[in-house]
C-alpha cells in the first residue's frame, strides 16, 4: 500500500467475532455478511467521531499552552 500522504495512525478493525459478541445467536458468516453490508456506515461514523476527538484533544492542548 502506498504512503502517498504519509504515515497512518489510529487504525480500527472490526471482525465478525466483534459483532457476534453483541449478537450471540448469529453465526460468524452472518456477522461477516452484516459487516460487509454496513461497512460504509461504520467507517463514515468512525471518521466523524475521529475528527471530533482530535478537535477536542487539540483544544485541550491549546488550553494548556
Amino acid at each position: 500500500m502506498s504512503n502517498l500522504y504519509g504515515e497512518e495512525y489510529a487504525k480500527v478493525v472490526w471482525r465478525a467475532e466483534d459483532v457476534q459478541s453483541i449478537k450471540k445467536d448469529w453465526s460468524l458468516p452472518r456477522c461477516e455478511e452484516w459487516l460487509e453490508d454496513n461497512e460504509r456506515h461504520i467507517a463514515d461514523r468512525l471518521i466523524e467521531l475521529g475528527w471530533e476527538v482530535m478537535d477536542t484533544l487539540l483544544q485541550m492542548e491549546a488550553d494548556d499552552d
